[in-house]
């Protein structure tokens, strides 16, 4: 086995660039974590509720009025079947528009 000198034996804590350094040459790479900003952070969680919200109430919406059409054309469960179907299926397909622009910058 090859005897390797670890450049951080010594007690002086090593600066960020000669981290790197060590980093790069070891082949283990760790991008430097930046945070988000307050405002970023803001827009992500509107987007996040606003995903949330256009599932649930397009589910509801449907489902009252496929309860609606059932109820004044007598067929009794089969719009508000669809109606939950069909609600379900576009608010899915709102829901994952919204997320996707979650992570757009």
């Amino acid at each position: 086995m090859i005897d390797q000198k670890n450049p951080f034996d010594d007690d002086k804590q090593p600066s960020a660039e000669e981290e790197f350094e060590a980093d790069k040459k070891s082949g283990y790479y760790k991008a430097p974590l930046e945070p988000e900003t307050p405002e970023e952070t803001i827009r992500k969680t509107g987007l996040a509720w606003s995903a949330v919200t256009s599932l649930v109430v397009s589910i509801i919406l449907f489902l009252i009025v496929g309860w609606l059409l059932d109820s004044f054309l007598g067929t009794e469960p089969s719009f508000l079947v669809g109606g939950i179907i069909f609600g379900s299926l576009i608010g899915f397909i709102q829901f994952f528009r919204t997320t996707s622009s979650i992570f757009r910058k």
